[in-house]
């Protein structure tokens, strides 16, 4: 009997394990893409007519812009690395009642947290692109510079943006996938408590 629970764990084991160990790296990519993004482009656009050592009230914008851009894809980041570091945590203390419930309610609340960072970003690249208009010298941005604004081919920066978004739909996805995992571990974990009294 504690062979066959322990199989069962260790299922639950390998299903979570990949979501985070993938949680983990996928935020640390999403922090260092913004922090390289913020350092080379304030302006999110090199060819513009901005410079850091002459601000006009245009330029001046559309920096805070692009650091409030910046700044959401920061904090999703590392809302999504505690993400990932708590399914570490479970993986390790699988059968911890508390630990699973925390993991569920968290990707319950992460996934409307990633709704929201998701819409105040698109909503903050149109902004930019708003105010980025007028001020670009010699380049349009087009579907590429959505989050590859720094490849210098627009063909790489399309590929790039393709994948990262397809990367952003798994990252959903398996959060849905792990309330679901969660949800069945916490009942499995109920009912062999109650068999054990």
């Amino acid at each position: 009997m504690q062979a066959i629970e322990d199989q069962q764990f260790n299922r639950y084991r390998r299903k979570i394990k990949p979501i985070s160990l993938f949680f983990v790296i996928f935020a640390v990519l999403i922090l260092l893409n913004a922090c390289i993004g913020y350092s080379s482009s304030p302006f999110y656009d090199k060819f513009t007519e901005c410079s850091l050592y002459d601000v006009n009230e245009e330029c001046q914008a559309l920096r805070h812009r692009v650091s409030a851009l910046y700044a959401f894809e920061a904090v999703g980041s590392m809302f999504l690395v505690t993400h990932g570091l708590l399914g570490m945590i479970l993986v390790e203390h699988t059968r911890h009642m508390g630990l699973i419930t925390c993991m569920n309610i968290y990707t319950k609340v992460a996934l409307i947290f990633y709704t929201i960072c998701a819409v105040l970003r698109i909503s903050m690249y149109f902004k930019v692109m708003q105010l980025l208009e007028p001020l670009e010298v010699d380049k349009q941005q087009d579907f590429g510079g959505f989050l590859a604004v720094y490849a210098l081919n627009d063909t790489v920066a399309n590929i790039i943006t393709i994948i990262l978004l397809l990367t952003y739909s798994c990252c959903f996805l398996s959060s849905f996938y792990l309330i679901c995992v969660t949800s069945n571990l916490k009942k499995f974990t109920r009912e062999n408590e109650a068999k054990k009294k």
